[in-house]
């Protein structure tokens, strides 16, 4: 992961308690600031390609990706959340 034009971690609000990042540098319009490996993303890729995909394909009505709440996304973590120490995430 490259974070070399970015300063990560900054807190910011009155008590710093709302994380987040900030640019260290001048940053065009367009440039790439930072990377981050597909394999540490979650993607809509990532999910169909999991153990749920059965269901997200059984039930497209709930889990059409144009649908306004990704339930996809929502299903994903809750059950990533149910594996516990198990789950890479």
């Amino acid at each position: 992961m490259n974070l070399d034009k970015v300063e990560y971690p900054v807190c910011f609000g009155k008590f710093g308690f709302i994380g987040g990042m900030v640019a260290a540098c001048d940053i065009k319009k367009g440039e790439c600031f930072i990377e981050v490996p597909e394999s540490a993303t979650i993607s809509r890729k990532l999910i169909l390609n999991s153990e749920l995909r059965i269901i997200l394909e059984k039930h497209p009505e709930i889990f059409d990706k144009h649908v306004e709440t990704d339930m996809a996304l929502v299903i994903y973590f809750i059950f990533e959340r149910m594996k516990g120490e198990s789950s890479k995430w």
